[in-house]
């Protein structure tokens, strides 16, 4: 098998923020590092709004236990910050060494959205993952995933909760540079791994899938990659939802450009989607 070319992704950016908890989510971001050999930045941002809004003497979150009002004070929420980045950080740095991946860990305090962005400028892959406690869910996760999308002009890897990786992985093709770049993400990814890789094509013409089938086959020639090629006339992302549903699909890599996303906000293109989403720029 030839070896495979590096991909530009050396630094993946983890941006942690207050929305819900999940350590698969940190496990994940960990393995696609080990994977592409990158070094893996993980960054908690402490939401200034959030701080703001538990100094405010009439407001009372509900508990998610209890239905319950319960008393939330600046100290309180101070406290469940820190102790958050902390199990964090602990988690970060258990599963980064397993996997033997490079890490930093580092907390900063201000908008969730512009912190992320400006984090972002040193980093070749911005990784969003909802890893934070449901008490402290007061911020919005998919307002925040679509600014630091429009800030960070960089790929993006949205994680959710409860989704694994353990399915094939899934590339929308379609000849651009970023559908490309996604192609050898994903051949990089299967290096020895016995495994398909699924390549939809969306939209296309019978005569141009033939091209792109050639193109594709050229591109993964001596990669040792088995292509599974799909056509699928139509472009609309239900229909390839669906697909990816069917085959219990463990990645999905595309151009945040793809016609199949037209007129999808981010929360639309993850939900319903059994696998963490890869969007290339």
């Amino acid at each position: 098998m030839t070896a495979a070319t590096p991909t530009r992704i050396q630094r993946i950016l983890l941006a942690l923020d207050t929305s819900c908890g999940d350590a698969d989510c940190l496990l994940i971001a960990v393995e696609l590092a080990a994977r592409l050999e990158a070094e893996l930045v993980g960054l908690f941002v402490e939401d200034q709004n959030l701080i703001r809004i538990a100094s405010l003497p009439f407001v009372r979150p509900v508990s998610p236990l209890t239905a319950m009002p319960t008393e939330l004070t600046l100290d309180t929420a101070e406290r469940e910050l820190k102790s958050f980045a902390s199990r964090a950080e602990r988690h970060l740095a258990s599963a980064a060494e397993q996997r033997r991946v490079k890490w930093t860990f580092r907390v900063v305090r201000g908008q969730v959205a512009q912190e992320v962005a400006a984090a972002s400028e040193a980093n070749d892959l911005v990784a969003v993952a909802e890893t934070a406690p449901r008490a402290l869910a007061l911020a919005s996760m998919g307002r925040m995933v679509r600014e630091a999308v429009g800030r960070a002009g960089r790929p993006l890897l949205l994680l959710r909760p409860g989704v694994k990786t353990e399915g094939p992985i899934v590339v929308v093709y379609d000849g651009t540079p970023s559908t490309d770049e996604a192609l050898d993400i994903a051949l990089h990814l299967l290096i020895g791994i016995d495994a398909a890789l699924e390549v939809f094509l969306a939209g296309e013409t019978a005569e141009r899938a033939r091209e792109l089938t050639q193109t594709l086959r050229e591109r993964s020639a001596g990669r040792g990659t088995t292509l599974r090629i799909h056509r699928f006339p139509s472009t609309e992302f239900a229909v390839l939802r669906r697909a990816l549903v069917g085959m219990n699909a463990g990645l999905l890599l595309m151009a945040a450009e793809s016609p199949v996303l037209a007129g999808h906000s981010v929360d639309e293109v993850t939900r319903g989607v059994p696998c963490p989403v890869l969007l290339l720029r």
